[in-house]
C-alpha cells in the first residue's frame, strides 16, 4: 500500500503590516480576554479536580509520569 505524502500550505496569502495604536489595544484586549475566559480550560480544569482522589495522591509517581518542565504547558497542573 502506497500513501502518498500530503502537502500543507496555506492558501491564503498573509502580509505584514503595522497596527496603529487603537489597533494594537484593541488586540491585547481580545487577547487578554481570551485567556481570562477560556471556557475549555476552565471546563478541564473543574473536570481533573472532580475525578481526582486526594487520598491517592502521589506526588512522586506523577513527577516520574510527568515531567516537571513539562507541566507548565499544562492547564490542569496551574493554579
Amino acid at each position: 500500500m502506497i500513501i502518498e505524502e500530503q502537502q500543507w500550505y496555506i492558501r491564503q496569502p498573509y502580509y505584514l503590516t503595522s497596527l496603529s495604536e487603537e489597533e494594537m489595544s484593541e488586540f491585547l484586549a481580545r487577547e487578554s480576554a481570551a485567556k481570562d475566559t477560556d471556557s475549555m480550560t476552565a471546563l478541564w480544569k473543574t473536570f481533573f479536580q472532580t475525578i481526582g482522589i486526594k487520598e491517592r495522591k502521589n506526588p512522586v509517581c506523577q513527577r516520574n509520569l510527568i515531567p516537571l518542565w513539562y507541566r507548565k504547558h499544562m492547564s490542569e497542573m496551574q493554579d
